[in-house]
């Protein structure tokens, strides 16, 4: 192999995953089917959500939920509308909806703020209980040493999506912290036309005149994501705040944080919405 070479295997090799066993071990002494996509990475396939991220995981295949467009995260065929088969973690906190046991209805995530997205492909269940049945997917946000000073960024593509995020790392005395705030918003795909729907069978059915479905028109899809955290550390100690909020004609706003201090997490939830693999 070229000096290129195996500088690319050593650096995956020193890459660590921390979901696989509970603490952080390198990806190739990982005792399960872990990938772990770095910010570079991310940056470098152009995505823009989590979603588009996960795409990109062999083994793990991102659908839309049949009722609310809910994304499904599909690892090895299985496959459920609500999806509470895929533990979904920030920081290695567990994101959970008290009502599916899956992420929020109609979550999205921008990716600005992530260092790197941790993927285990399989069962892990015997680390964190039947939430883990198919996978996990831990997204570990950026810290003080993510950061280089202030970064104001924007961005807009074809269908109508704007975004803009604010992000600094900075050293408060003995302290490092972090902070980073996304806002993201999508005005959707106008030309997704649904013809029918199950209303126009009710309609039919019951010759309810007027009818109540709306079909055919247009697929809502829009979005407006505020996605923010703070993350300060002191040695040891680590403190972390992670807010989303979501406005939608889905879903009402919900905001969860999370706080670790010396590995004790913490977590409340307030209702108002290229991979280098395993070698």
């Amino acid at each position: 192999m070229n000096r290129t070479t195996n500088w690319l295997c050593s650096m995956a090799m020193r890459r660590g995953v921390t979901i696989a066993t509970g603490s952080d071990k390198p990806l190739h002494l990982a005792p399960s089917v872990a990938s772990v996509i770095t910010a570079e990475q991310i940056k470098a396939m152009g995505a823009t959500t989590l979603d588009h991220v996960l795409e990109r995981v062999p083994g793990l295949h991102v659908a839309y939920s049949f009722n609310r467009l809910n994304s499904i995260w599909s690892i090895r065929g299985i496959h459920a509308d609500t999806n509470p088969q895929v533990l979904f973690m920030v920081n290695g906190m567990r994101i959970t909806d008290g009502t599916t046991g899956s992420r929020p209805p109609s979550f999205s995530m921008p990716v600005e703020n992530i260092a790197r997205v941790e993927v285990v492909r399989g069962p892990g269940s015997a680390i964190y209980g039947a939430d883990a049945f198919a996978g996990v997917v831990n997204v570990i946000t950026k810290g003080y040493e993510g950061y280089n000073g202030l970064t104001l960024g924007a961005r807009t593509d074809t269908i109508d999506s704007r975004e803009t995020w604010i992000q600094t790392g900075k050293q408060l005395g003995d302290w490092n912290a972090a902070f980073s705030l996304e806002w993201q918003q999508r005005d959707g795909d106008s030309s997704r036309v649904v013809d029918a729907d199950l209303q126009t069978f009710l309609d039919t059915t019951f010759a309810l005149v007027p009818p109540a479905s709306n079909a055919p028109g247009t697929l809502d899809t829009t979005s407006d994501v505020i996605n923010t955290s703070l993350n300060l550390s002191n040695g040891g100690l680590k403190l972390g705040f992670w807010g989303w909020l979501q406005r939608d004609w889905w879903s009402a706003p919900v905001l969860r944080a999370h706080s670790t201090t010396r590995g004790t997490p913490k977590s409340t939830a307030t209702p108002s919405t290229s991979n280098m693999e395993k070698l």
